[in-house]
C-alpha cells in the first residue's frame, strides 16, 4: 500500500506544515515560501555517539584555528591542490597577497583575530566485511575506527543552524501535543514506538551559540578600534547570494543578534560589495565602510563564497580581497576557509599531523573519528578502481552534488591527469545504518522511505595568536535522505533536516 497516497500520515503533516509556517520553519521558493524539507517523526540515534560527537566539537574549532596559523604548512599542502583546481589557487593568491611580509605598511594594524562558525558532519559506520579485502583501508591492516566518522569539517557557510532548532522545536510539539498521531505514524512504518520523553529529544542551541560568537567578535572589534569608533554605529554584515533562497535561516540570527545583543545586521552580495565597500585609513587600521563610507563594518559573515559560482567575474574576487585586506573580524578569514578544503582533511589524517597542533589526548580523540583518507596515488586509484563501491572521490568543493561514487569513480579516475589528480582526494566510503522515516518534501510530497543520517556539531570560537577569547559547542543539525541518494545536502534538494531520539 502507498501510505503516502492513503493519506495515513495527513493529520500529522497538516499539524507540521501548520507549525513550521507560523514558526518560521520555511524555506524561499520561487512566489513564496514553502515548509522546508523535514522529516515528520525524530529519527531514532544511539546517545553515546551523540554525546560523543558534542564533545568533540570544541577540539575541532581549537584545530582549525591553529591550522590557519600555520601558513608555510597550509602552503605546501595545497600547492598541488591549486595547480590543478583554479578556486583553491584564487583563494591561495589572496591568502598570501594578505599575509605577505610587503602585504601591509610598516605601522598598519592587522587583523589576527579570527572567529569560526564551524560544523562538523559525522555518519555512524557499519563496516560491510568486505572492507577488509580492500588493501589500503583501515580494516584491512587492522587499524581501530570509531563507531562513527567524520564526513567533512565546514568552516565557510555553516548553514541551517537556524532551522534545525526549528525542527527540533517541531518535533518535541509534535510528540507532545500530537503524539498519538507520531506513535501512529511510527506503528504504520512497522517501527518500535521509542520513548518520545523531553529527555530523549535533545535541546539543540545553535542560534544562540552561532550569535553568542559574532556578538563577542563585535565587542572585541569595538574594544580594538577604542574610542576612534565610539561615536558612530558598527554592523556586522552578511555575504549572500543575490536570490538567496536560505534566507530563513540566515534571518533568524540577524533577528537574534538584534533582539539579545542590539548589533544591526547589513546583507549585501559580492557582487554589490565590489562597488559598495570600501577602505579608508583610520588611527593605523584599513577600516571597513559601505554603503558611501556611512556605516562602519565590525565583522564580516560569510554565507556564501564558499564554491566558484559565487565569483562570476573578476570583480568579486577583488571584493572579497578587499574585505580580507580589512580591519573587520572575518567569518571565515581565508585561512581558515582554506583549511575547510578536502585535501587539508585528509593532510590532517597523516601521521604525526593533529600533535603539532593539539595535545596527545585530544589527537587521539579526534583521530578516532578520521575516516581512511587518501590523495590519489598510484596504489590508492588502484584500490579505487578495483572496488569503488568503498571510495568516494572527493573535490574540493562544498554545496552537495559534486562527489563521485561507486561505478562512477572507474569513469572518472582515468580520465584526470596528473595536475587533475591533486584537485581531489579518496575517502573511505562510510556505511551507516537504515531506518524507516517520513520525508516531507518541497511543495509537501510525503515520502515513506528506508533512510540514512547524518550528524552535524555546530560550534562557535574566537581567538587570536595569544588566547582563546571564546570556545563553544552549539547543537545538532542531524540530515536523513532515503538510502537510495548517495548525496546529502539539504540547500542541494538530496536531503531533510532531521532530528535526533537518543536511545
Amino acid at each position: 500500500m502507498d501510505l503516502a497516497a492513503s493519506g495515513a500520515f495527513e493529520d500529522l503533516q497538516l499539524a507540521a506544515e501548520d507549525w513550521a509556517s507560523a514558526n518560521g520553519l520555511l524555506v524561499r521558493r520561487e512566489g513564496g515560501f514553502q515548509t522546508c524539507p523535514i522529516t515528520l517523526i525524530p529519527s531514532i540515534f544511539p546517545r553515546q555517539t551523540y554525546e560523543e560527537a558534542i564533545a568533540l566539537q570544541p577540539i575541532f574549532n581549537r584545530l582549525v584555528d591553529r591550522v590557519s596559523r600555520d601558513l608555510s604548512w597550509l602552503y605546501k599542502e595545497l600547492e598541488a591542490t591549486g595547480a590543478g583546481d583554479d578556486f583553491i589557487q584564487a583563494q591561495l593568491e589572496i591568502c598570501k597577497q594578505v599575509h605577505g611580509a610587503q602585504a601591509r605598511g610598516k605601522n598598519e594594524k592587522f587583523q589576527t583575530t579570527y572567529l569560526g562558525c564551524n560544523r562538523s558532519d559525522y555518519m555512524i559506520h557499519c563496516a560491510p566485511e568486505t572492507e577488509k579485502d580492500v588493501p589500503i583501508l583501515p580494516a584491512a591492516s587492522g587499524t581501530p575506527q570509531g563507531s562513527f566518522l567524520q564526513v567533512e569539517l565546514n568552516t565557510i557557510a555553516s548553514s541551517f543552524g537556524s532551522l534545525s532548532t526549528q525542527t527540533s522545536a517541531l518535533h518535541k510539539f509534535l510528540c507532545t501535543r500530537h503524539r498519538d498521531s507520531v506513535e501512529s505514524a511510527y506503528a504504520k512504518l512497522g517501527l518500535n514506538i521509542p520513548p518520545l520523553t523531553p529527555e530523549n529529544l535533545p535541546e539543540t542551541n545553535t542560534v544562540n551559540v552561532l550569535c553568542q560568537g559574532m556578538a563577542e567578535a563585535f565587542k572585541h572589534y569595538q574594544m580594538q578600534r577604542g574610542t576612534d569608533c565610539v561615536v558612530r554605529m558598527l554592523y556586522i554584515i552578511f555575504v549572500v547570494s543575490d536570490g538567496e533562497k536560505n534566507s530563513v535561516d540566515q534571518r533568524m540570527l540577524e533577528y537574534e543578534l538584534w533582539n539579545t545583543h542590539q548589533i544591526p545586521v547589513l546583507r549585501h552580495s559580492l557582487t554589490t560589495l565590489a562597488t559598495n565597500a570600501t577602505i579608508e585609513n583610520r588611527g593605523g587600521a584599513p577600516v571597513l565602510f559601505v554603503d558611501g563610507g556611512t556605516k562602519e563594518i565590525a565583522v564580516v559573515y560569510y554565507r556564501d563564497g564558499y564554491s566558484p559560482d559565487a565569483y562570476p567575474t573578476k570583480k568579486e574576487w577583488d571584493a572579497r580581497l578587499l574585505m580580507e585586506k580589512s580591519y573587520a573580524i572575518k567569518c571565515p578569514s581565508i585561512t581558515y576557509q582554506l583549511v575547510g578544503a578536502k585535501k587539508i582533511q585528509q593532510a590532517l589524517a597523516g601521521e604525526g599531523v593533529l600533535e603539532k597542533y593539539l595535545s596527545a589526548t585530544d589527537a587521539i580523540a579526534i583521530r578516532k573519528s578520521f575516516a581512511g583518507l587518501y590523495e590519489l596515488t598510484d596504489e590508492a586509484v588502484a584500490a579505487a578502481m578495483a572496488h569503488p563501491e568503498h571510495f568516494v572521490l572527493k573535490p574540493q568543493r562544498e554545496g552537495g552534488g559534486n562527489n563521485v561514487y561507486g561505478e562512477d569513480i572507474t569513469k572518472v579516475l582515468p580520465s584526470l591527469s596528473t595536475t587533475e589528480r591533486a584537485a581531489y582526494i579518496l575517502m573511505q566510503r562510510i556505511f551507516p545504518p537504515g531506518q524507516d522515516s517520513l520525508l516531507l518534501l518541497r511543495g509537501g510530497l510525503l515520502m515513506p522511505c528506508k533512510a540514512l543520517s547524518e550528524l552535524g556539531v555546530y560550534g562557535a570560537f574566537l581567538g587570536d595568536e595569544e588566547e582563546e577569547h571564546l570556545n563553544l559547542t552549539g547543537g545538532h543539525l542531524l540530515r536523513t535522505k532515503p538510502d537510495s541518494s548517495d548525496e546529502g545536502g539539504v540547500a542541494a534538494g538530496f536531503a531533510v533536516i532531521d532530528s535526533p531520539c537518543l536511545l
